[in-house]
């Protein structure tokens, strides 16, 4: 340069544009295994009301599935005349139903 300082040595500007970050996607799930098995189990106290939704809504749901197994379990209380005769009563209808075999009357 003519004035005795050095020249500037020029720097290339150089633009970049930021390269787009593609959003982050879940790991897909794993597939279900066709012959991998599970079970469901329901229990609870169901009110006098809703006992023939089970039968309507609940049942046919379940018998989809493998392997359905229903259990019972039934209380009632009354003065010990009432309840003898009802145990009577319970017993022929348990014979009728040929359930007799499995479902047990257990007085208290």
């Amino acid at each position: 340069s003519p004035d005795g300082t050095p020249p500037t040595p020029s720097v290339p500007i150089i633009e970049t544009t930021p390269n787009p970050v593609p959003p982050i996607a879940p790991p897909p799930a794993p597939p279900l295994e066709a012959n991998k098995t599970a079970t469901l189990r329901l229990a609870g106290t169901v009110p006098p009301e809703s006992w023939n939704k089970l039968g309507t809504k609940i049942i046919p749901k379940l018998r989809t599935g493998d392997n359905l197994r229903v259990g019972v379990e039934f209380s009632v209380t009354g003065n010990a005349a009432l309840v003898n005769t009802l145990q009577t009563e319970l017993r022929q209808a348990l014979d009728d139903l040929e359930l007799s075999d499995v479902v047990r009357i257990q007085p208290s």
